[in-house]
């Protein structure tokens, strides 16, 4: 035998036995007998000229392609029988009885016609009858080949071969006792495996596949194919066409990765179900598994039917919506952005979804297992629905849900139902949360982002917690609580409340300034639109009305409320309270503790509430109740309905321009200003300066006439009286009065300090006149005429002050009160005995400190100065140089103010004390000369202003005092030379 090799350009050869060799790679074709392919890759073929000759062909350890074609050939994919060098071949035995021999090597081996027999070797090996020109059967489970025929396939035996491929017909193929790969092809084919667990494809065609027993694949390639996995695990591919796809027993799963469109799965409750879109309509039994391909899929499990198998869904890719049944199922959302629904569930579930880690659902729609989800739907029940730290949409349907988002910038939708929506579960997430309520009334909850929260219909409370928030009530009755950061609230249609209930400290609210620009405290940057209810924080707040009519609600604390200029309901809550109605007919509860209230303008309904209230209607026509405890009622002009309420109260008409008109036994009261007032329950009585008149009652009543002619008629009584004559030439008249001789007894005081106990005693009738008490016991301190005290509208000179205007306060957290009273005494100093005790002091400009007072201050000598946390009276402080007495004076007019209690304003920027109420209000007559003795220093010796003042009072002889006096001794050099200049 010769041997030739073949060069690098493709040889011919021609010899009866050869060997072509050598360790070139050029395509050799050879002829003969017999010869053997060397080196790799090459090529064994015929020479169409020949037909005949049955040749003994031999590969090599390369991957090589060999054809016998004519004649019965012996083709090798070894070099020799016994070679182990074989490479990935492919035999092509042609026509004739055929012997091919794969060896080693993943071979692929064709015997085209003839029996032929077909051994695969070592490797994969595959053994094919693509190129038959008709359909073959081929059972590789029959060693001998008698199930072998049709086509190529006839009489072929066939051994050692893993996989199978059929004709471009209809075949039938069966696999082996070992796995086997088999592929019809194109035509029509029916393919069984065995019970080993093959793999089998049915390609081009209307194939009908059965995997038998074992773990097997099938795929039904293009056409209306039908699939059946048998027993095992199997898995169904159904490919291009309308295919049936049954799983069979065990846990089968078909599989639609491939498609790259979007498909819709819906499954029944015993592994039956339907697969529309992509390539086809697939009809399915037996499955347990659908895993979806890269396009938007649709999932929908048997939700709703006891007993329903457990799936598994895998989305893949896409953005897909998967819906589980009732049996416990495993979903996969897959790659992109995945929704997961209940909304079929018969009643409420729980659901949790997590980044990167299994989550869990469990409830009406069985206990799923859940990966890779972005967004929920619930069901038509009351859900528990919590995102992950990344963005979700979750929706929680209809029913009472209860959804939070966890983190990372969610969008949260209630639907219908009393939903309870949560953006965080911590207060630091910096997320910004997108959340509607939808209908029915929800609670929503933002977090520290810059959220966005809308109730929609129905009544909604809404809370944006810290960050710059957007909140929008919407329909209904809803509640807005900012939280801190500069938010936008808006109420939409409906009663709408804007709370700072939740605020850590006090607020001041101006819903009149549109853009926010006046707010302050946590609502800092707070712009308010269609509120009709403002609520205040649990601190001392300043609350303020716009242009249409708003309830405002003060909250805890002791606030400042002033109403708009249309009629508001004015809530003071718990605290003490200084409000103002302003404009408008306003209803102003006081709440609890002692509240200070003044209605404005319009007709007015004050309650004092709970606490010693001070209540003053101002013009129209006002409803004024002192309600619980001891109240002090101030009707002002108009023709008002006052009521004491429970405890000792006290009708004050002191600030009358004019003499008042009082009578118990009608119930009404001639206000001095031209309206008449309906009154009852009232135990103390404050008259004016002018002349009064007054009739008495049943009950311990009390009257103070104050100054000028008065006359009082007391009619038979019940109870013990104290009666305050005053100043002028007063007359009692005792002809109605038979109390009993034991039992009721009268007191007179008059301005001098004596007192005329009557025993009352049925009998003729009586007139008692008094006039010309000395008033030598009686002190009061006042501003000298011309001192301008702060206020809300500046500086104002105190005698043109009026009960009612608000004045800048230093003591406690209102900044602003309303007067309650404004007094005027004219005093004669020429006819005092003592003038240090009357005559007024006069404290130069920066005498105290730098610039306090800023103007020169005249107060009389017991008036009080707030110095070194003390009240400090001011005769106590005259040195002769910057602060003298005025003893050269004549005459002198002093004014004072009172507020609901006891306090410190600021006069000329100094802080000074205000009236306090000693029983010696008839001092101020309002309107005459006090020809008389005054002493302004003989009170103080009661003890009753040491009680009760807003600070303690500082005495001679206290150390802190001397060095008061030196401090202001050290400016008199700076003062006087300032003085001069």
């Amino acid at each position: 035998m010769a041997t030739v090799s073949g060069s690098a350009i493709g040889d011919y050869i021609d010899h009866e036995s050869l060997i072509a060799g050598g360790t070139t790679s050029g395509n050799d074709t050879v002829y003969g007998d017999r010869y053997t392919i060397g080196s790799s890759e090459q090529i064994a073929e015929y020479n169409p000229g020949l037909s005949g000759g049955g040749d003994s062909i031999y590969g090599n350890a390369g991957a090589d392609l060999i054809y016998g074609q004519y004649g019965n050939d012996t083709i090798y994919g070894d070099a020799d029988i016994t070679s182990l060098l074989g490479g990935n071949d492919t035999l092509y035995g042609g026509a004739g009885n055929d012997e091919l021999h794969g060896g080693e090597g993943n071979d692929l081996l064709e015997g085209g016609a003839g029996a032929d027999l077909i051994f695969g070797g070592v490797g994969f090996d595959t053994v094919s009858y693509a190129f038959s020109n008709g359909a073959v059967t081929v059972d590789l489970s029959v060693t001998n080949g008698s199930a072998n025929r049709g086509g190529d396939a006839q009489g072929d035996t066939i051994s050692e071969t893993e996989a199978l491929v059929g004709s471009a017909f209809g075949d039938s193929l069966v696999g082996g006792t070992a796995s086997t790969t088999i592929d019809g092809g194109a035509g029509d084919d029916r393919i069984s495996g065995k019970d080993v667990g093959d793999r089998l494809l049915g390609g081009d065609g209307n194939d009908t596949i059965e995997g038998n027993g074992g773990n097997d694949t099938l795929d039904g390639g293009a056409g209306n194919d039908s699939l059946l996995g048998g027993a095992g695990d199997d898995s169904l591919v159904g490919g291009i066409g309308n295919d049936t796809l049954d799983g069979g027993a065990g846990n089968d799963r078909v599989d639609y990765s491939a498609v790259g469109s979007a498909i819709t799965v819906t499954m029944g409750a015993t592994g039956g179900g339907t697969v529309t879109g992509g390539a086809g309509t697939d009809s399915l039994a037996g499955i347990e598994t659908v895993i979806g391909g890269s396009g938007n899929d649709v999932f929908t499990g048997p939700i709703g039917t006891a007993g329903a198998v457990a799936y598994t869904f895998d989305g893949g890719g896409g953005n897909d919506t998967m819906s589980g049944g009732s049996g416990g199922d495993r979903l996969f959302g897959g790659a992109d952005n995945d929704w997961l629904s209940y909304a079929g569930a018969t009643g409420p579930v729980t659901v949790a979804i997590a980044v990167g880690t299994s989550s869990f659902a469990f409830g009406a729609a069985g206990n799923d297992t859940l990966f890779g989800f972005e967004n929920v739907l619930g069901s038509g029940g009351a859900d528990s629905i919590r995102g992950s730290t990344s963005a979700n949409t979750l929706d929680g349907g209809a029913g009472a849900d209860t959804i939070v988002g966890f983190g990372g910038g969610d969008w949260i939708l209630g639907g219908a139902g009393n939903d309870s929506l949560l953006g965080r579960t911590t207060s630091t997430d910096t997320a910004n949360d997108t959340i509607d309520g939808g209908a029915d009334n929800d609670a929503l909850w933002g977090a520290a982002g810059d959220d966005s929260l809308l109730g929609g219909a129905g009544d909604d409370t809404i809370y944006g917690e810290s960050g710059s928030d957007r909140l929008y009530g919407n329909d209904g009755k809803d509640l807005l609580d900012g939280g801190s950061g500069a938010d936008l609230i808006v109420g939409g249609l409906g009663i709408d409340s804007v709370s700072y209930g939740t605020s850590f400290g006090a607020v001041v609210v101006n819903l009149s300034v549109a853009n926010g620009s006046a707010n302050t405290g946590a609502a800092l940057g707070d712009t308010i639109q269609d509120i009709e209810v403002l609520v205040g924080s649990g601190y001392g707040d300043t609350l303020v009305g716009g242009a249409v009519s708003v309830t405002i609600d003060g909250n805890a604390g002791q606030d400042s409320i002033l109403g708009g200029a249309l009629g508001d309901l004015l809530l003071g809550g718990s605290g003490l309270d200084t409000i103002h109605g302003n404009g408008g007919a306003d209803t102003i509860d006081g709440g609890a503790e002692n509240d200070s209230i003044l209605g404005g303008d319009g007709n007015d309904s004050l309650l004092g509430g709970i606490g010693s209230d001070v209540l003053i209607g101002g013009s129209g026509n006002d409803t004024l109740d002192g309600g619980a405890d001891d109240d002090r009622v101030f009707g002002s002009a108009g023709n008002d309905s006052l009521l004491g309420g429970a405890g000792t109260d006290t009708l004050d008409y002191a600030g009358a321009p004019g003499g008042v008109s009082v009578n118990l036994d009608t119930g009404t009261a001639g206000d001095g200003r031209g309206g008449t007032d309906r009154i009852s329950g009232f135990e103390r009585f404050v008259l004016t300066a002018g002349n009064d008149t007054f009739v008495s009652g049943a009950g311990n009543d009390s009257v103070d006439l104050g100054g000028g002619n008065d006359s009082l008629r007391w009619d038979a009584g019940d109870g013990n009286d104290t009666i305050n004559l005053g100043l002028g030439n007063d007359t009692l008249d005792l002809e109605g009065w038979t109390g009993g001789a034991n039992d009721l007894w009268s007191t007179v005081a008059g301005a001098g300090g004596a007192t005329l106990f009557i025993n009352g005693r049925s009998g003729g009738p009586d007139t008692l006149t008094v006039f010309g008490f000395d008033p030598t016991n009686d002190a009061v301190t006042c501003f000298a005429e011309g001192t301008r005290i702060a206020t809300a509208r500046g500086e104002v000179p105190v005698e043109q002050l009026r009960a009612g205007d608000l004045v800048v306060t230093l003591h406690g957290s209102a900044p602003l009160r309303p007067l309650v009273w404004v007094g005027r005494t004219q005093v004669d100093l020429s006819r005092q005995r003592d003038l240090t005790k009357a005559a007024p002091v006069l404290i130069r400009a920066g005498a105290l400190a730098e610039g306090v007072p800023f103007r020169d201050l005249r107060v009389s000598p017991e008036h009080a100065l707030f110095l070194d946390g003390r009240l400090v009276p001011a005769r106590l402080l005259v040195n002769g140089s910057t602060i003298v007495q005025e003893l050269w004076r004549r005459e002198v007019t002093y004014f004072h103010v009172e507020l609901e209690q006891h306090g410190l304003v600021v006069s000329e920027g100094a802080a000074t004390e205000t009236y306090f109420d000693d029983g010696n209000r008839h001092l101020f007559d309002n309107a005459k000369v006090v020809a008389l003795a005054m002493d302004f220093a003989a009170m103080r010796g009661n003890g009753r202003y040491a009680a009760a003042a807003c600070a303690p009072v500082l005495e001679e002889g206290d150390p802190l005092l001397e060095r008061i006096r030196g401090r202001i001794a050290a400016r008199i050099p700076v003062t006087a030379d300032r003085m001069q200049a």
